[in-house]
This record gives C-alpha cells, structure tokens and sequence, in this order.
C-alpha cells in the first residue's frame, strides 16, 4: 500500500507542476501592432516617409517614419480605432 501512495503523490506533484506553470499559455495580449507600406501612385515604394497614427486608444498620436523599402510598423498598441 505505501507504494501506491508514493505513486500517487508523484502524480499529485506533477498535476501540481503543470497548473502552475502552464497558466501563462492561456493569457491574453492586451496590445496589438500596425505594420505597412507607403507607395507612390506608380506602386513605388517611398522611404522616409512619414506616417502618423491617432486613435480613442491614444494620447496623442504616434509617429513612425518608413525604412528603406517603404514599410513601417507600430507596435503596443492599445485597443482601440485607428487612422
């Protein structure tokens, strides 16, 4: 009989073990990104551009400035609209 009571707190631990540290997998973001291109009319990309971004989520806005080829990227983000 002690034998399976040593069994059984073995599993009892190991249950124990992966609540704890499984917790974290099920958690939810609370911020979230944007991420573009600016292009000219002719679809050429302009870099150095600057892009701007307001929204109820913000004080104030944001400002980003596109790389090389163009692209940009916001990221924590709260929720919320953007333009």
């Amino acid at each position: 009989m002690k034998h399976i009571h040593v069994r059984l707190s073995f599993c009892l631990s190991i249950v124990t073990f992966v609540i704890l540290f499984s917790s974290g997998a099920v958690a939810q973001e609370t911020t979230g990104g944007l991420q573009g291109a600016v292009k000219d009319p002719s679809g050429a990309s302009v870099p150095g551009a600057k892009v701007v971004v307001t929204g109820s989520g913000l004080v104030g806005d944001k400002q980003a400035q596109t790389d090389s080829a163009g692209y940009y990227r916001f990221a924590n983000l709260p929720p919320g609209t953007y333009v």
